[in-house]
């Protein structure tokens, strides 16, 4: 909960939209961005690149909601700036959920596109995102996480189930299990193992999951194609026979996850920027 914290995050996104200052997009401005006939219908991505550098490319980057980010307002002020005074303050909810979502999608992307490009950036951007996103539920929860529970004991030992985040709101309370992942890919069955272990050991409503993710692309660039990696059919049996999750939030949510809001069991899946809005009904 230390704004100074806030500040650091501030720090990097400024050096990082630096950074990609020098850089260029593929396809250049004035060609139509890469979209998928399949699996990414009505989104639009680009890759970034070094300037004059090897042929590398960056992730691919929804370059609409991207842009919606780092949009600028009537006084100057960037959205970024407002997030930033907005999560220093606890007054996240000044902002809708829309424009949380789509600024934080920007600077998460710039952290992402220099792991990918930049010599001397280590490639953490999973490590970056789950400590941003630990930062982000701090603020506004005012709680400090820990990423352990001890589950039970048996013959003087402590079992522990080691977590990203659980928030703990209080006596009485449910307490948010936090998984944080820039994407889930193979690993999905993990947060519903973790979510089981927990409902085992404490008792089912105890913990309620909150996954967070920033998105599920991947790009091919031997045909300059993104597609999405989404098994719903998968998360449809995780949440039947495993244990049940509460939301799974994104910032550039996948079309296929998103039809999981109108299948049976129903997956709630949503913005981030919604958590903010909907984070007291959460626990009633």
């Amino acid at each position: 909960m230390n704004s100074n914290v806030t500040d650091l995050f501030k720090e990097i996104n400024d050096i990082c939209l630096s950074e990609i200052s020098r850089m260029s997009q593929l396809p250049r401005m004035s060609q139509l961005p890469i979209t998928s006939t399949t699996t990414c219908m009505g989104k639009n991505y680009v890759v970034f690149q070094l300037m004059g550098g090897k042929k590398a490319y960056s992730r691919p980057v929804n370059i609409d909601l991207y842009n919606e980010g780092l949009a600028i307002n009537s006084q100057g002020i960037s959205n970024a700036d407002i997030l930033w005074n907005n999560i220093k303050n606890h007054t996240i909810i000044n902002q809708n959920s829309h424009e949380i979502t789509a600024t934080l999608y920007s600077i998460c992307m710039n952290y992402c596109i220099c792991a990918d490009l930049v010599n001397g950036v280590k490639e953490n951007s999973g490590n970056y995102f789950e400590t941003l996103v630990g930062h982000l539920y701090s603020m506004h929860l005012l709680v400090e996480p820990t990423n352990q529970m001890n589950a039970v004991e048996l013959d003087g030992e402590s079992i522990s189930v080691p977590t990203d985040f659980i928030f703990d709101l209080g006596a009485g309370k449910p307490k948010f299990h936090v998984p944080a992942k820039t994407s889930t890919r193979e690993r999905c069955v993990e947060v519903w193992a973790q979510q089981r272990i927990l409902d085992g050991a404490f008792g089912v409503g105890r913990f309620i999951c909150l996954l967070t993710c920033i998105g599920e692309t991947n790009f091919k660039s031997s045909d300059l194609s993104v597609q999405l990696t989404c098994v719903p059919n998968q998360w449809i049996n995780y949440q039947l026979f495993i244990s049940q999750i509460k939301r799974a939030y994104y910032l550039d949510v996948p079309g296929k996850y998103n039809e999981l809001n109108n299948r049976f069991p129903k997956i709630h899946v949503k913005e981030f920027g919604d958590f903010f809005h909907e984070s007291n009904n959460l626990i009633d």
